[in-house]
């Protein structure tokens, strides 16, 4: 039984970060209204404990209502994020907080949950073939 418990704690640690990055595009679409908007201008991002060191950029977007959206995945050049200024993309209005409305955009939305559904993937893989591995010798 022991052994059991175990195995499902160390197999589902991967899922983890498919629960935290995976909620943000689920909850996107279920309160939220989509709306048009520009991306106008890029935002610093720091770490947590204020050090300008670790800092990234991020896109800001203005709906066609007026409506603030900040993105929370930066980019390491600040050149990066001023490409995107004023291009044109989509945004999902929280209708519960606004603070969490989200830019449609694959980084912004989508990047870190792909990621860590890859990366759990590849973790369960390499495990089954150090199982298989294993059990045959």
């Amino acid at each position: 039984m022991f052994k059991f418990v175990v195995l499902l704690i160390f197999y589902s640690i991967p899922l983890i970060p498919l629960y935290f990055f995976g909620q943000k595009p689920l909850f996107a679409f279920y309160d939220s209204t989509k709306k048009d908007a520009t991306i106008i201008k890029c935002h610093v991002l720091r770490s947590r404990s204020g050090s300008t060191i670790n800092r990234s950029w991020a896109p800001v977007a203005k709906s066609v209502d007026g409506d603030i959206v900040k993105g929370s995945f930066g980019f390491r050049k600040k050149t990066s994020c001023q490409e995107d200024i004023g291009k044109s993309v989509s945004v999902y209005i929280s209708n519960i907080n606004p603070k969490k409305s989200q830019i449609n955009t694959f980084f912004q939305l989508w990047f870190r949950a792909i990621l860590s559904i890859g990366i759990s993937i590849i973790f369960y893989v390499a495990c089954y073939k150090g199982y298989q591995k294993k059990k045959s010798t």
